[in-house]
């Protein structure tokens, strides 16, 4: 569970993100094995990086101490902002954040390919976040990281500001519509009010489109 104070961080941005979401994101990493990564969306203000959903893809390798997806989802998730920024689901989602990513068993920290990995995203955009999480460890599950792999203060809430289960469902068929066809398989959003997992088995496809309520 998702602890009840601020997690203290290093000067920067903090991250808010709801208690609600966090215990859905540690209950979807907790039935995985292996390692999981995915992109972060949500918005940005003055100070405060706002986390309200993030996006798995297929995962290209996904072992106990190892993930990765294709680089090409984060254009794709970008992509797929754009088409629903006049939607009332746009200014929920209105960029991508940053990565996020499981270390079942192994305790939240950033490990020297994570740190590498922060690096990349961080010169493509300084204001780029990596959240960190164990479903599996005692304490604080989710930590968070900015530029110079500095860790980041997190703002808890206990008032819901995470997509919820339509809000996930209806970017989940956006994304469907915008994957590119080799990027097949299943999809999961994760937001404040549950699990939408939709597969894509070509560019228009949003056949078999699933939703877990939390």
């Amino acid at each position: 569970m998702m602890p009840r104070s601020l997690i203290r961080g290093n000067p920067g941005d903090d991250i808010a993100l709801d208690r609600a979401w966090g215990n859905t994101l540690l209950a979807y990493f907790a039935r995985f094995a292996t390692e999981r990564g995915g992109v972060l969306v949500g918005r940005r203000s003055e100070g405060l990086v706002e986390i309200t959903a993030a996006v798995f893809p297929p995962q290209q390798v996904s072992t106990p101490t190892r993930c990765s997806f294709d680089t090409g989802v984060i254009e794709g998730v970008h992509d797929t902002l754009k088409t629903v920024r006049r939607t009332p689901l746009g200014d929920c989602v209105a960029t991508v954040l940053g990565w996020v990513h499981s270390h079942p068993h192994m305790g939240v920290f950033l490990s020297e390919q994570d740190q590498h990995t922060l690096t990349t995203w961080t010169d493509l955009d300084a204001s780029a976040v990596a959240v960190v999480a164990d479903p599996f460890t005692r304490g604080h599950s989710i930590q968070a990281w900015g530029r110079k792999c500095a860790r980041r203060a997190l703002r808890i809430r206990d008032e819901p500001v995470g997509l919820m289960l339509d809000e996930g469902a209806r970017l989940a068929d956006a994304l469907s519509g915008a994957a590119d066809p080799g990027l097949r398989g299943l999809w999961d959003v994760v937001g404040s009010g549950g699990i939408v997992s939709v597969h894509v088995s070509g560019r228009t496809s949003a056949a078999r489109r699933t939703e877990e309520e939390r």
